[in-house]
Protein backbone atom coordinates (compact mmCIF):
# COMPACT_ATOMS: atom_id res chain seq x y z
CA UNK A 1 0.00 0.00 0.00
CA UNK A 2 1.65 3.40 -0.81
CA UNK A 3 2.49 5.31 2.25
CA UNK A 4 -0.05 8.33 3.32
CA UNK A 5 1.67 11.67 2.82
CA UNK A 6 2.03 13.17 6.84
CA UNK A 7 -0.90 15.90 6.96
CA UNK A 8 0.53 19.79 7.09
CA UNK A 9 -0.11 21.71 9.75
CA UNK A 10 -1.23 25.46 9.46
CA UNK A 11 0.57 26.29 12.57
CA UNK A 12 3.68 24.71 12.37
CA UNK A 13 6.85 26.21 10.43
CA UNK A 14 7.22 24.53 6.79
CA UNK A 15 10.55 24.23 5.13
CA UNK A 16 9.66 26.81 2.51
CA UNK A 17 9.63 29.54 5.36
CA UNK A 18 12.82 30.61 5.85
CA UNK A 19 12.04 33.87 8.38
CA UNK A 20 10.11 31.75 10.91
CA UNK A 21 12.09 31.13 14.09
CA UNK A 22 11.39 27.81 15.95
CA UNK A 23 11.55 28.59 20.11
CA UNK A 24 11.55 31.69 22.26
CA UNK A 25 12.47 34.73 20.09
CA UNK A 26 15.70 36.56 21.22
CA UNK A 27 15.85 40.06 22.03
CA UNK A 28 17.85 41.33 19.04
CA UNK A 29 18.23 45.13 20.68
CA UNK A 30 20.05 43.09 23.47
CA UNK A 31 24.27 44.00 23.21
CA UNK A 32 27.00 41.24 24.19
CA UNK A 33 27.77 43.36 27.12
CA UNK A 34 24.35 42.64 28.47
CA UNK A 35 24.59 38.81 28.44
CA UNK A 36 26.09 38.64 32.00
CA UNK A 37 25.79 35.80 34.56
CA UNK A 38 24.69 37.13 38.01
CA UNK A 39 23.48 39.55 39.51
CA UNK A 40 24.10 42.73 37.29
CA UNK A 41 25.50 46.59 38.73
CA UNK A 42 23.12 48.86 39.50
CA UNK A 43 22.87 51.09 36.60
CA UNK A 44 23.59 54.88 37.00
CA UNK A 45 21.17 57.48 37.72
CA UNK A 46 20.50 60.08 35.28
CA UNK A 47 20.82 63.59 36.48
CA UNK A 48 17.37 65.40 35.89
CA UNK A 49 17.59 68.49 33.38
CA UNK A 50 15.67 71.32 34.58
CA UNK A 51 13.89 73.05 31.82
CA UNK A 52 15.12 76.80 31.87
CA UNK A 53 17.29 76.56 34.54
CA UNK A 54 19.21 78.94 32.77
CA UNK A 55 16.94 81.73 32.70
CA UNK A 56 15.76 81.21 36.25
CA UNK A 57 18.94 81.58 37.31
CA UNK A 58 19.96 84.97 35.45
CA UNK A 59 16.85 86.50 37.79
CA UNK A 60 18.79 85.31 40.71
CA UNK A 61 22.24 87.38 42.13
CA UNK A 62 24.91 86.26 41.05
CA UNK A 63 27.71 88.60 42.86
CA UNK A 64 31.01 86.77 44.96
CA UNK A 65 30.48 90.07 46.89
CA UNK A 66 27.64 92.42 48.03
CA UNK A 67 27.59 95.75 46.35
CA UNK A 68 25.74 97.90 48.95
CA UNK A 69 25.66 98.35 52.67
CA UNK A 70 22.75 99.63 54.74
CA UNK A 71 22.71 100.21 57.88
CA UNK A 72 21.46 99.41 61.69
CA UNK A 73 22.97 101.16 64.71
CA UNK A 74 22.57 98.34 66.27
CA UNK A 75 22.29 94.80 64.99
CA UNK A 76 19.19 93.66 63.18
CA UNK A 77 17.36 91.25 63.67
CA UNK A 78 14.44 90.77 61.04
CA UNK A 79 13.88 91.58 57.36
CA UNK A 80 10.95 91.58 55.39
CA UNK A 81 9.77 92.32 52.03
CA UNK A 82 6.19 93.36 49.98
CA UNK A 83 4.50 92.61 47.51
CA UNK A 84 4.65 96.34 47.27
CA UNK A 85 8.20 96.79 46.54
CA UNK A 86 8.96 97.44 50.06
CA UNK A 87 11.58 96.28 52.64
CA UNK A 88 11.53 96.84 55.95
CA UNK A 89 13.95 96.00 58.58
CA UNK A 90 13.82 96.12 62.50
CA UNK A 91 16.62 96.43 64.74
CA UNK A 92 18.39 95.52 68.63
CA UNK A 93 17.40 99.29 69.80
CA UNK A 94 13.78 98.73 68.63
CA UNK A 95 14.14 100.98 65.71
CA UNK A 96 12.07 100.14 62.40
CA UNK A 97 13.12 101.23 59.33
CA UNK A 98 11.26 101.81 55.52
CA UNK A 99 12.87 101.12 52.77
CA UNK A 100 11.77 101.54 48.69
CA UNK A 101 12.80 99.31 46.42
CA UNK A 102 14.14 101.54 43.46
CA UNK A 103 15.80 99.90 39.50
CA UNK A 104 18.50 99.91 41.51
CA UNK A 105 19.29 98.74 44.89
CA UNK A 106 16.89 100.40 47.67
CA UNK A 107 15.86 103.26 49.23
CA UNK A 108 15.60 105.08 52.80
CA UNK A 109 12.05 106.70 53.26
CA UNK A 110 10.72 106.54 57.13
CA UNK A 111 12.07 104.96 60.32
CA UNK A 112 10.17 104.48 64.08
CA UNK A 113 11.78 104.04 66.97
CA UNK A 114 8.78 101.54 67.54
CA UNK A 115 9.67 99.72 70.56
CA UNK A 116 11.51 100.43 74.18
CA UNK A 117 13.61 97.25 73.68
CA UNK A 118 14.49 94.55 70.59
CA UNK A 119 12.10 93.97 68.23
CA UNK A 120 11.09 90.07 68.59
CA UNK A 121 8.62 89.99 65.50
CA UNK A 122 7.74 91.48 62.19
CA UNK A 123 5.41 90.65 59.83
CA UNK A 124 3.65 91.84 56.67
CA UNK A 125 0.30 90.93 55.04
CA UNK A 126 0.12 89.27 52.05
CA UNK A 127 -1.19 92.19 49.81
CA UNK A 128 2.12 94.29 51.27
CA UNK A 129 -0.34 96.68 52.97
CA UNK A 130 0.18 96.48 56.70
CA UNK A 131 3.32 95.76 58.88
CA UNK A 132 3.22 94.44 62.32
CA UNK A 133 5.73 94.42 65.24
CA UNK A 134 6.27 93.04 68.50
CA UNK A 135 8.59 93.41 71.53
CA UNK A 136 8.27 91.60 74.84
CA UNK A 137 9.78 94.27 76.14
CA UNK A 138 6.91 96.68 76.60
CA UNK A 139 4.18 93.90 75.74
CA UNK A 140 3.06 96.07 72.59
CA UNK A 141 2.30 95.36 68.92
CA UNK A 142 2.30 98.07 66.41
CA UNK A 143 0.63 98.08 63.14
CA UNK A 144 1.55 100.18 60.16
CA UNK A 145 0.01 101.36 57.09
CA UNK A 146 3.48 100.64 54.35
CA UNK A 147 2.24 102.55 51.93
CA UNK A 148 1.52 105.70 53.82
CA UNK A 149 4.52 104.82 56.34
CA UNK A 150 2.20 105.55 59.20
CA UNK A 151 1.10 104.40 62.58
CA UNK A 152 -2.80 102.69 62.34
CA UNK A 153 -2.91 100.78 65.50
CA UNK A 154 -1.31 100.14 69.17
CA UNK A 155 -2.09 96.82 70.87
CA UNK A 156 -0.94 96.95 74.74
CA UNK A 157 -0.73 93.08 75.58
CA UNK A 158 -1.56 91.56 79.00
CA UNK A 159 1.30 88.72 78.19
CA UNK A 160 4.40 88.81 76.51
CA UNK A 161 4.83 88.36 72.34
CA UNK A 162 6.90 85.71 70.96
CA UNK A 163 6.07 85.69 67.34
CA UNK A 164 3.09 87.50 65.38
CA UNK A 165 1.73 86.64 61.72
CA UNK A 166 -0.97 87.83 59.53
CA UNK A 167 -3.71 85.07 58.78
CA UNK A 168 -5.98 86.33 55.98
CA UNK A 169 -9.31 85.16 55.95
CA UNK A 170 -9.95 84.17 52.38
CA UNK A 171 -12.92 86.93 51.78
CA UNK A 172 -12.80 90.73 51.45
CA UNK A 173 -12.99 90.62 55.45
CA UNK A 174 -9.37 92.23 57.31
CA UNK A 175 -6.48 89.81 57.85
CA UNK A 176 -6.90 89.16 61.99
CA UNK A 177 -2.84 89.22 63.66
CA UNK A 178 -2.48 85.65 65.47
CA UNK A 179 0.30 86.73 68.33
CA UNK A 180 1.65 83.90 70.48
CA UNK A 181 3.13 83.96 73.90
CA UNK A 182 6.58 83.57 75.07
CA UNK A 183 4.92 81.63 78.79
CA UNK A 184 2.04 79.31 77.21
CA UNK A 185 1.00 78.05 74.51
CA UNK A 186 -1.79 80.09 73.59
CA UNK A 187 -2.06 81.82 70.14
CA UNK A 188 -4.07 85.20 70.70
CA UNK A 189 -5.80 86.19 67.44
CA UNK A 190 -6.80 90.19 66.95
CA UNK A 191 -9.21 92.25 65.09
CA UNK A 192 -6.58 95.05 64.70
CA UNK A 193 -9.47 97.54 63.48
CA UNK A 194 -11.15 96.98 66.02
CA UNK A 195 -8.59 98.08 68.91
CA UNK A 196 -9.07 102.21 68.66
CA UNK A 197 -9.49 102.30 64.71
CA UNK A 198 -12.43 103.62 62.73
CA UNK A 199 -12.90 104.10 59.32
CA UNK A 200 -10.94 106.25 57.09
CA UNK A 201 -12.95 106.48 54.21
CA UNK A 202 -14.44 104.68 50.78
CA UNK A 203 -10.66 103.06 49.53
CA UNK A 204 -8.61 103.81 52.51
CA UNK A 205 -6.84 102.47 55.43
CA UNK A 206 -8.66 102.79 58.93
CA UNK A 207 -6.61 105.48 60.80
CA UNK A 208 -5.81 105.22 64.33
CA UNK A 209 -7.38 107.39 66.99
CA UNK A 210 -5.76 107.12 69.78
CA UNK A 211 -3.63 109.36 72.44
CA UNK A 212 0.01 110.14 72.73
CA UNK A 213 0.97 107.88 75.42
CA UNK A 214 -0.62 105.15 73.40
CA UNK A 215 1.16 105.42 70.07
CA UNK A 216 1.17 108.69 68.38
CA UNK A 217 4.19 109.84 65.89
CA UNK A 218 6.45 112.75 67.82
CA UNK A 219 9.22 114.34 65.92
CA UNK A 220 12.31 114.20 68.05
CA UNK A 221 14.41 116.90 65.71
CA UNK A 222 15.98 118.62 68.54
CA UNK A 223 17.76 115.41 69.41
CA UNK A 224 20.84 114.66 67.77
CA UNK A 225 21.18 111.37 69.38
CA UNK A 226 17.98 110.54 67.20
CA UNK A 227 19.57 111.39 64.17
CA UNK A 228 22.18 109.68 61.64
CA UNK A 229 23.20 110.70 58.93
CA UNK A 230 20.02 113.34 58.62
CA UNK A 231 17.53 111.17 58.92
CA UNK A 232 14.52 111.57 61.46
CA UNK A 233 13.69 109.39 63.99
CA UNK A 234 10.13 109.01 64.36
CA UNK A 235 9.81 107.95 68.62
CA UNK A 236 6.05 106.07 69.49
CA UNK A 237 4.79 106.26 72.82
CA UNK A 238 7.82 105.51 75.43
CA UNK A 239 7.19 108.38 77.80
CA UNK A 240 4.71 111.02 79.20
CA UNK A 241 4.53 114.50 78.24
CA UNK A 242 4.62 117.44 80.30
CA UNK A 243 0.73 117.80 80.34
CA UNK A 244 0.57 114.17 81.86
CA UNK A 245 2.88 114.72 84.23
CA UNK A 246 1.05 117.49 85.72
CA UNK A 247 -1.88 116.00 85.22
CA UNK A 248 -0.93 112.67 87.46
CA UNK A 249 0.50 115.13 90.15
CA UNK A 250 -2.83 116.98 90.22
CA UNK A 251 -4.80 113.25 90.63
CA UNK A 252 -2.75 111.82 93.12
CA UNK A 253 -4.00 113.29 96.24
CA UNK A 254 -7.43 111.87 95.02
CA UNK A 255 -5.55 108.33 94.24
CA UNK A 256 -4.64 108.36 97.98
CA UNK A 257 -7.69 109.56 99.29
CA UNK A 258 -9.67 106.61 97.87
CA UNK A 259 -7.25 103.98 98.48
CA UNK A 260 -8.70 102.72 102.14
CA UNK A 261 -12.30 102.61 100.26
CA UNK A 262 -11.34 100.55 97.66
CA UNK A 263 -9.11 98.47 99.69
CA UNK A 264 -12.39 97.80 101.69
CA UNK A 265 -14.42 96.95 98.56
CA UNK A 266 -11.90 94.28 97.88
CA UNK A 267 -11.37 93.04 101.38
CA UNK A 268 -15.67 92.50 100.78
CA UNK A 269 -15.26 90.27 97.83
CA UNK A 270 -13.42 87.58 99.47
CA UNK A 271 -12.42 84.82 97.45
CA UNK A 272 -15.22 85.11 95.20
CA UNK A 273 -14.21 84.88 91.50
CA UNK A 274 -14.40 88.50 88.97
CA UNK A 275 -18.12 88.91 87.92
CA UNK A 276 -18.27 89.65 84.34
CA UNK A 277 -18.34 93.20 84.36
CA UNK A 278 -15.66 93.27 86.88
CA UNK A 279 -13.38 91.13 83.97
CA UNK A 280 -14.54 93.44 81.46
CA UNK A 281 -13.12 96.02 83.34
CA UNK A 282 -9.91 94.81 84.52
CA UNK A 283 -9.08 93.94 80.76
CA UNK A 284 -8.60 97.84 80.95
CA UNK A 285 -6.55 98.93 78.62
CA UNK A 286 -5.23 95.95 77.37
CA UNK A 287 -6.11 94.98 73.97
CA UNK A 288 -9.13 91.82 73.48
CA UNK A 289 -8.61 89.38 71.23
CA UNK A 290 -11.14 88.08 69.08
CA UNK A 291 -10.55 84.30 69.68
CA UNK A 292 -7.73 82.00 72.05
CA UNK A 293 -6.27 79.09 70.49
CA UNK A 294 -5.13 77.14 73.69
CA UNK A 295 -5.51 73.40 73.00
CA UNK A 296 -3.70 73.37 69.67
CA UNK A 297 -0.50 73.19 71.62
CA UNK A 298 1.19 71.83 75.10
CA UNK A 299 4.41 74.38 74.44
CA UNK A 300 5.16 77.38 73.63
CA UNK A 301 5.10 78.36 70.24
CA UNK A 302 8.14 79.99 68.53
CA UNK A 303 6.83 79.89 64.68
CA UNK A 304 4.38 80.99 62.77
CA UNK A 305 4.17 80.86 59.31
CA UNK A 306 0.52 81.24 57.24
CA UNK A 307 0.47 79.32 53.75
CA UNK A 308 -1.54 81.69 51.44
CA UNK A 309 -2.65 79.40 48.62
CA UNK A 310 -3.55 76.74 51.05
CA UNK A 311 -5.05 79.19 53.32
CA UNK A 312 -3.20 77.09 56.51
CA UNK A 313 -1.24 77.85 59.59
CA UNK A 314 1.70 75.87 60.10
CA UNK A 315 2.90 76.57 63.94
CA UNK A 316 6.12 75.07 65.78
CA UNK A 317 6.66 74.73 69.53
CA UNK A 318 9.45 74.88 71.49
CA UNK A 319 9.42 70.84 71.63
CA UNK A 320 9.21 70.72 68.06
CA UNK A 321 5.80 69.37 67.21
CA UNK A 322 4.01 70.47 63.94
CA UNK A 323 0.81 71.91 63.34
CA UNK A 324 -1.35 72.26 60.56
CA UNK A 325 -4.88 74.62 61.21
CA UNK A 326 -6.87 76.87 58.94
CA UNK A 327 -6.56 80.50 59.36
CA UNK A 328 -10.48 80.66 59.48
CA UNK A 329 -12.79 80.13 62.44
CA UNK A 330 -12.75 77.78 64.09
CA UNK A 331 -9.19 76.83 63.15
CA UNK A 332 -9.68 72.98 62.79
CA UNK A 333 -7.79 70.49 61.19
CA UNK A 334 -7.15 71.48 57.44
CA UNK A 335 -9.45 69.11 54.70
CA UNK A 336 -8.81 67.01 52.72
CA UNK A 337 -8.32 68.39 49.76
CA UNK A 338 -5.94 71.07 50.94
CA UNK A 339 -3.76 68.00 52.34
CA UNK A 340 -3.57 64.00 51.76
CA UNK A 341 -3.10 62.82 54.86
CA UNK A 342 -5.48 61.44 57.94
CA UNK A 343 -3.18 61.33 60.61
CA UNK A 344 0.27 62.47 61.49
CA UNK A 345 1.22 59.65 61.89
CA UNK A 346 1.60 58.96 58.02
CA UNK A 347 3.50 61.96 57.92
CA UNK A 348 7.39 63.26 58.94
CA UNK A 349 6.18 66.04 60.92
CA UNK A 350 7.77 64.25 63.94
CA UNK A 351 10.97 64.94 62.95
CA UNK A 352 11.93 67.99 64.91
CA UNK A 353 11.25 66.10 67.75
CA UNK A 354 12.98 62.89 67.29
CA UNK A 355 15.70 65.25 66.57
CA UNK A 356 15.18 67.37 69.61
CA UNK A 357 16.05 70.19 67.20
CA UNK A 358 12.37 72.88 67.07
CA UNK A 359 12.55 75.16 64.01
CA UNK A 360 13.86 78.61 64.30
CA UNK A 361 12.29 79.78 61.35
CA UNK A 362 9.60 78.37 58.81
CA UNK A 363 9.44 79.39 55.31
CA UNK A 364 6.82 78.60 52.51
CA UNK A 365 7.60 78.93 48.54
CA UNK A 366 5.15 80.83 46.66
CA UNK A 367 3.29 77.90 44.83
CA UNK A 368 2.11 76.38 48.61
CA UNK A 369 3.64 73.16 47.89
CA UNK A 370 6.96 73.22 50.02
CA UNK A 371 8.06 74.65 52.91
CA UNK A 372 11.60 74.72 54.42
CA UNK A 373 12.75 74.43 58.23
CA UNK A 374 15.71 75.82 59.46
CA UNK A 375 16.46 73.81 63.06
CA UNK A 376 18.19 74.50 65.97
CA UNK A 377 20.71 71.49 65.10
CA UNK A 378 21.68 73.75 61.89
CA UNK A 379 20.10 71.26 59.59
CA UNK A 380 17.58 72.80 56.65
CA UNK A 381 14.56 70.21 56.53
CA UNK A 382 12.43 70.83 53.51
CA UNK A 383 8.99 69.19 53.71
CA UNK A 384 5.83 68.40 50.65
CA UNK A 385 3.33 70.79 52.01
CA UNK A 386 0.33 68.01 51.41
CA UNK A 387 1.83 64.89 52.41
CA UNK A 388 3.68 66.05 55.49
CA UNK A 389 6.59 63.99 53.94
CA UNK A 390 10.45 65.03 54.52
CA UNK A 391 12.27 65.61 51.30
CA UNK A 392 15.58 66.71 51.80
CA UNK A 393 17.63 67.25 54.42
CA UNK A 394 20.79 69.76 54.22
CA UNK A 395 23.09 69.52 57.20
CA UNK A 396 25.22 72.60 57.54
CA UNK A 397 26.57 71.88 60.76
CA UNK A 398 30.47 73.09 61.47
CA UNK A 399 31.70 68.89 61.49
CA UNK A 400 29.73 69.19 58.30
CA UNK A 401 31.44 72.06 56.44
CA UNK A 402 34.91 70.50 57.67
CA UNK A 403 34.07 67.18 55.91
CA UNK A 404 33.03 69.00 52.97
CA UNK A 405 35.90 71.00 52.35
CA UNK A 406 38.10 68.23 52.67
CA UNK A 407 35.69 66.79 50.06
CA UNK A 408 35.79 69.76 47.75
CA UNK A 409 39.71 70.08 47.81
CA UNK A 410 40.35 66.24 46.89
CA UNK A 411 37.55 66.35 43.91
CA UNK A 412 38.27 70.08 42.77
CA UNK A 413 39.99 69.66 39.88
CA UNK A 414 37.33 66.95 38.88
CA UNK A 415 34.38 68.27 39.80
CA UNK A 416 33.21 71.53 38.62
CA UNK A 417 30.74 71.88 41.93
CA UNK A 418 33.55 70.66 44.38
CA UNK A 419 35.53 73.44 42.83
CA UNK A 420 32.29 75.81 43.51
CA UNK A 421 32.16 74.57 47.36
CA UNK A 422 36.11 75.08 47.89
CA UNK A 423 37.52 77.75 50.57
CA UNK A 424 41.22 78.78 50.89
CA UNK A 425 41.82 76.17 54.10
CA UNK A 426 43.35 79.19 55.89
CA UNK A 427 40.77 81.43 55.46
CA UNK A 428 38.05 78.43 56.14
CA UNK A 429 40.33 77.85 59.11
CA UNK A 430 39.33 81.33 60.42
CA UNK A 431 35.76 81.05 59.96
CA UNK A 432 35.49 77.69 62.28
CA UNK A 433 35.49 79.29 65.81
CA UNK A 434 32.79 81.62 64.67
CA UNK A 435 30.49 78.37 63.27
CA UNK A 436 31.08 76.41 66.48
CA UNK A 437 30.05 79.76 68.39
CA UNK A 438 26.97 79.87 66.16
CA UNK A 439 25.97 75.95 66.40
CA UNK A 440 26.09 77.11 70.51
CA UNK A 441 23.74 80.14 70.15
CA UNK A 442 21.26 78.23 68.22
CA UNK A 443 20.49 75.75 70.39
CA UNK A 444 19.36 79.02 73.03
CA UNK A 445 17.63 80.74 70.17
CA UNK A 446 14.46 77.96 70.34
CA UNK A 447 13.53 79.46 73.72
CA UNK A 448 11.62 82.85 73.66
CA UNK A 449 11.72 83.70 77.38
CA UNK A 450 14.36 87.07 77.73
CA UNK A 451 16.41 84.72 79.88
CA UNK A 452 18.60 83.37 76.94
CA UNK A 453 18.76 86.46 75.56
CA UNK A 454 22.49 87.25 76.41
CA UNK A 455 24.10 83.77 74.30
CA UNK A 456 21.03 83.63 71.24
CA UNK A 457 21.61 84.62 68.25
CA UNK A 458 20.39 88.26 67.81
CA UNK A 459 18.96 87.23 63.58
CA UNK A 460 17.16 83.81 63.24
CA UNK A 461 18.49 82.25 60.04
CA UNK A 462 16.08 80.66 57.32
CA UNK A 463 16.20 79.49 54.18
CA UNK A 464 13.86 81.02 51.50
CA UNK A 465 12.99 79.81 48.07
CA UNK A 466 13.01 82.04 44.95
CA UNK A 467 9.35 83.34 42.72
CA UNK A 468 8.86 80.01 40.96
CA UNK A 469 9.85 77.61 43.85
CA UNK A 470 12.68 75.90 41.95
CA UNK A 471 15.51 77.21 43.88
CA UNK A 472 16.22 76.90 47.81
CA UNK A 473 18.12 79.62 49.25
CA UNK A 474 19.99 79.71 52.88
CA UNK A 475 23.24 80.65 54.27
CA UNK A 476 26.00 78.26 55.42
CA UNK A 477 29.50 78.61 56.19
CA UNK A 478 31.16 79.30 52.82
CA UNK A 479 28.53 81.79 51.81
CA UNK A 480 24.76 81.51 50.73
CA UNK A 481 24.37 78.78 49.13
CA UNK A 482 21.45 78.25 45.97
CA UNK A 483 20.21 74.81 45.70
CA UNK A 484 18.28 73.69 42.49
CA UNK A 485 15.54 71.43 44.09
CA UNK A 486 14.93 69.38 41.29
CA UNK A 487 18.19 68.20 40.60
CA UNK A 488 19.00 68.70 44.05
CA UNK A 489 23.13 70.30 43.68
CA UNK A 490 24.20 73.67 44.39
CA UNK A 491 24.35 75.70 41.75
CA UNK A 492 25.93 78.96 42.33
CA UNK A 493 27.14 80.17 45.95
CA UNK A 494 27.06 83.78 47.12
CA UNK A 495 29.49 85.66 49.03
CA UNK A 496 32.21 83.20 49.25
CA UNK A 497 35.14 84.95 49.13
CA UNK A 498 33.69 87.42 52.37
CA UNK A 499 35.79 87.09 55.13
CA UNK A 500 34.30 89.75 57.71
CA UNK A 501 30.85 88.14 57.61
CA UNK A 502 28.56 85.53 57.95
CA UNK A 503 25.11 85.85 56.84
CA UNK A 504 22.21 84.54 58.57
CA UNK A 505 18.96 86.24 57.85
CA UNK A 506 18.29 86.35 53.87
CA UNK A 507 15.31 88.32 51.91
CA UNK A 508 14.66 87.94 48.24
CA UNK A 509 13.16 91.05 46.84
CA UNK A 510 11.34 89.52 43.53
CA UNK A 511 11.72 91.28 40.13
CA UNK A 512 12.76 95.16 39.39
CA UNK A 513 10.59 98.37 40.54
CA UNK A 514 8.47 99.46 37.89
CA UNK A 515 9.07 102.75 36.87
CA UNK A 516 6.96 105.54 37.11
CA UNK A 517 6.13 107.95 33.87
CA UNK A 518 5.62 111.28 35.11
CA UNK A 519 4.01 113.77 32.22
Amino acid sequence: MPEEEPKKLDNLPQEDDDNVIVGPTPDLNDDEEDDMVGPQPPKAKKRRVVEFEAQYLEALPCAQMYERSYMHRDNVTHLVSTASDFLLSASVDGILKFWKRQATGIEFVKQYRAHLGPVDGLAVTCDGGLCASISKVDCTAKVFDVLTFDLIAMLRLRFSPGCVEWLSQGDNSDPLLAITDIDSPSIYLFDVFSQGCKEGGEGKRKQFTGDVSSGDICNDIGNNDERENGEEVFRIGGGASKHDASHSASNSSDDNSNSNTSSAVNADQGDRGPSEEEEENAFGEFAKPVETITKLHRSPVVCLRFNPEMGVVISADEKGFLEYWEAESPHLSPPRHRVSFESKLDTDLFACVRAKAPPLSIEVDPTGEHFALFCADLRIRLFKFKTGKLVRVYNETPAAALDLQRTAEAKAAESPSAALLKVDPGDFAKRMPLEREIESQAKHTVSLSSSSSSTSLACRPNAIFDASGRFLIFPSAVGVKVVSLASNRVVRVLGKVEQSERFLSLILLHGAAAAVSRR
